[in-house]
């Protein structure tokens, strides 16, 4: 496993170099820079200040050169760039929103878990049952319902139309935070603003992952060593969830793993409506304002989300089943 491990993470270097000229290429080929967007805040500026800002800044030099400085910089001397939009140094900004999209990302992941298991399994035991027709239906309505009009939906019920006790709404539509709130990430004063985005940013994977979780059941209860165990008289919860769940869990593993680099992608759209300050909403603004810097920054962490969570998915399986083996 060590040797494994060694040669797919010498791999990783040359893929995530090609991800980077590749990201930065796509960034170059985008029209306007900052300089522009400062143009459009101040329109009083000359040509020739906005040739010589250009010039300083490096947004006139041709794509090679503009990679190449922008490599040597984060690579050889661990320096993101500076933040044209925010006046701060990329990884200050990226240190600060990080956090809060882990957070997100983390509820997200063990919410859709809690939920897709056991109705995945409950669907799968009562197959061509009404439960199992009405969580197929609520599984195509989730997979087809757009993030963003769905976190909007969701803001109008909970927000809007329900109320709590005194008056004021029952969640709230965005934030992180009470203005001036110092409360722990675990109470009900931050949990409160957590529960409708991560909710919104983990529903494709609810209902997709019931889906898979059911399909692999079915196929796992009618093998042969699940119809032994319920013949040497095992409680079929031990059957259900100690011998065909762990098998079941196996294909999942794949889905699991590369559900982590989605959920970043997701999240801009959700961060975006509910205003959580990550890395999600980080991307759709610099991307906004010609922030090239820290759209560089946030496009190759989920670059580098996504190579990761394909290593996961292989160390995880030689976890789950013993079967696997890498030496």
């Amino acid at each position: 496993m060590q040797r494994y491990l060694i040669r797919r993470i010498l791999q990783m270097i040359p893929l995530l170099f090609f991800l980077s000229i590749l990201i930065f290429l796509i960034m170059f080929l985008m029209p306007g820079d900052p300089i522009d967007m400062m143009v459009m805040g101040n329109p009083n500026l000359k040509a020739e200040d906005i040739a010589r800002l250009k010039k300083v800044w490096g947004f006139d030099d041709p794509f090679p050169v503009r990679y190449y400085k922008w490599l040597r910089q984060a690579v050889l001397h661990g320096d993101l760039g500076f933040s044209y939009h925010w006046k701060v140094p990329v990884i200050q900004i990226v240190g600060e929103r990080l956090p809060n999209t882990l957070v997100l990302m983390t509820a997200s992941l063990l919410l859709s878990l809690l939920i897709a298991v056991p109705l995945g399994i409950f669907s799968a035991r009562r197959q061509y049952s009404f439960a199992d027709y009405l969580l197929t239906v609520f599984a195509f309505i989730g997979q087809a319902m757009p993030t963003f009009w769905f976190g909007l939906m969701m803001i109008l019920v909970f927000s809007i139309f329900l109320k709590n006790s005194s008056g004021g709404p029952l969640l709230p539509p965005g934030g992180m935070m009470d203005i001036g709130s110092t409360a722990s990430i675990f109470s009900w004063g931050r949990l409160k603003y957590l529960i409708m985005p991560a909710f919104v940013l983990g529903l494709h994977n609810i209902t997709s992952w019931m889906r898979f979780i059911r399909s692999t059941m079915l196929e796992v209860i009618n093998q042969d060593y699940i119809r032994t165990a319920r013949a040497k008289g095992l409680k079929e919860r031990v059957v259900i969830y100690k011998h065909a769940f762990r098998n079941a869990m196996i294909p999942m593993i794949t889905l699991l793993a590369m559900s982590i680099p989605s959920l970043v992608g997701g999240a801009t759209l959700t961060e975006t409506v509910f205003a959580w300050n990550g890395i999600g909403r980080m991307t759709y603004d610099s991307v906004m304002n010609k922030d090239y810097s820290v759209a560089m920054a946030s496009l190759m962490f989920s670059a580098i989300m996504v190579v990761v969570g394909n290593l996961l998915a292989d160390i995880m399986y030689a976890v789950v089943d013993p079967r696997v083996r890498y030496d």
